[in-house]
């Protein structure tokens, strides 16, 4: 299987609840602000990688759930 390449400007990120609780998907990352508010299970939200930036994901119900993205 071929490597996964890094995220590119004008990618998007689909962020799936795939689990059986609710989350909050945001980042305070300065330049890059979002919050999609409560995400209950099976719901999806689209993000679209405007420019090149490293920024940090996390979940305000899940404090210890985080992932950094780096866009190229």
């Amino acid at each position: 299987m071929p490597p996964k390449r890094a995220p590119q400007v004008g990618d998007t990120v689909v962020f799936v609840n795939d689990d059986k609780f609710a989350h909050n998907i945001y980042s305070e990352t300065p330049g890059f602000e979002f919050n999609f508010r409560q995400q209950m299970p099976g719901e999806k939200d689209i993000l679209v990688l405007e420019k090149a930036i490293v920024f940090d994901v996390k979940c305000a119900i899940h404090p210890r759930m985080k992932v950094t993205i780096s866009v190229n």
